[in-house]
């Protein structure tokens, strides 16, 4: 089901660059946000608990090289493409190549809230998946999560449930929708795979 076509390190949108992770480059600005918005981000996500200082970033990032270069887990770092912020995070994860199935996670900073910057980039994501040969996304999000759960709606997901107090967060079991899509449902992509030796690459990799 899977082709063997390697996973593009670097997807450019409108607005972004998605960079395959490097813990030279991505481990300090990463931290940087989740510290700062360590209280937001924790209502939402289990893992912010666990990158405590730089070094667990740089575990973290030195990790996803890792399972990328198994191809078992996809994640790229999301960066402003005018400015090179740090935006957030977006990749593949609980990937079955034998069946095609994957979990499509993502996370934002609070700065770029809103924007719509995040539904760019799983569009990106969901687009490179499904030409890597996938044909099942699920999107998971809490069922109280309203803006994590408006990107999946706003991109033609369909809401396949929702499992009842199945993650246990903030000291309370909490409930979590389920969203999934099958390849030839997406819209039009919003991504494009770059070729390395496109002068754009140079700009992302600064």
């Amino acid at each position: 089901m899977v082709n063997e076509t390697e996973p593009p390190t670097l997807l450019v949108t409108a607005r972004l660059f998605l960079c395959r992770p490097d813990a030279e480059r991505h481990t300090a600005p990463a931290f940087a946000v989740i510290d700062a918005e360590r209280q937001r981000l924790s209502r939402w996500l289990p893992w912010v608990s666990r990158i405590q200082s730089l070094a667990d970033e740089r575990h973290f990032m030195e990790r996803s090289c890792t399972l990328w270069d198994r191809r078992e887990e996809l994640h790229w770092v999301v960066l402003d493409r005018q400015t090179g912020a740090f935006v957030g995070s977006c990749g593949l994860h609980h990937i079955d190549w034998s069946v095609g199935l994957a979990e499509l996670g993502y996370w934002i900073s609070q700065g770029f809230e809103g924007s719509g910057r995040m539904r760019e980039a799983v569009q990106a994501v969901q687009d490179a998946a499904f030409g890597l040969g996938l044909r099942r996304l699920e999107v998971r999000c809490s069922a109280n999560n309203e803006r994590s759960a408006a990107i999946p709606e706003r991109l033609g997901y369909h809401l396949d449930g929702v499992l009842r107090q199945n993650v246990w967060l903030g000291g309370s079991f909490v409930d979590t929708r389920v969203y999934s899509l099958l390849d030839g449902e997406q819209g039009e992509g919003s991504g494009q795979i770059i070729d390395p030796a496109d002068p754009v690459v140079d700009r992302a990799r600064r």
